[in-house]
């Protein structure tokens, strides 16, 4: 799968994504918000192998320097009927705040609405992740619900989860391409 942006390329993974990879989640920070903890080399090694496989984690990919910058999760529900796909996003510090998540969100969700047949497509984020609800709610996802303490990817020092809240974000087809017409129209 390849889906080109201006700036990006959303495309499988390859093997020589290891090192860029690793740039970003060997670092502790990548992990606040996030599950896991920071991996070695061989570990991004791995990684890139395994996602090279499937089309759920799809590689960010600047033009500029054709590097790898972060990564979509992207996967359709487990249901046949239900055309609702979840999406997820990390982005290396070195490139955020400067509109790559939200181009690179912007092309994948395009994409599935136009050629993969979703309906709707929902992110989940921790209340405090302003970052990612400032993208979220640039894309026009509107909050559903917030869900109480039901994840926790850290624990206490007595080893009791680390509960965190979660909003639970949505965007629907219909809602999409009505904003797509509006934005290429050049109104918004």
């Amino acid at each position: 799968m390849n889906i080109e942006s201006e700036r990006l390329i959303i495309r499988t993974f390859r093997e020589e994504d290891a090192e860029d990879l690793f740039d970003y989640l060997s670092l502790p920070e990548i992990y606040v918000f996030e599950p896991g903890e920071p991996i070695t080399m061989d570990q991004a090694k791995e990684m890139v192998v395994e996602r090279s496989r499937n089309d759920v984690f799809l590689a960010i990919e600047s033009k500029e320097n054709h590097h790898l910058i972060g990564h979509l999760y992207f996967e359709k529900d487990g249901f046949d009927d239900i055309e609702t796909w979840h999406l997820g996003y990390i982005l290396n510090p070195k490139h955020q705040n400067q509109g790559y998540c939200t181009e690179a969100c912007r092309s994948m969700i395009d994409h599935a609405f136009r050629y993969q047949g979703a309906h709707r497509i929902v992110a989940e984020c921790n209340v405090l992740n302003e970052a990612s609800i400032h993208v979220l709610r640039k894309l026009g996802f509107r909050i559903e619900g917030k869900m109480l303490q039901n994840v926790f990817f850290h624990r206490n020092e007595d080893g009791s989860p680390k509960w965190n809240d979660s909003y639970l974000f949505a965007l629907l087809m219909d809602d999409w391409m009505n904003s797509q017409l509006v934005f290429r129209s050049g109104e918004r």
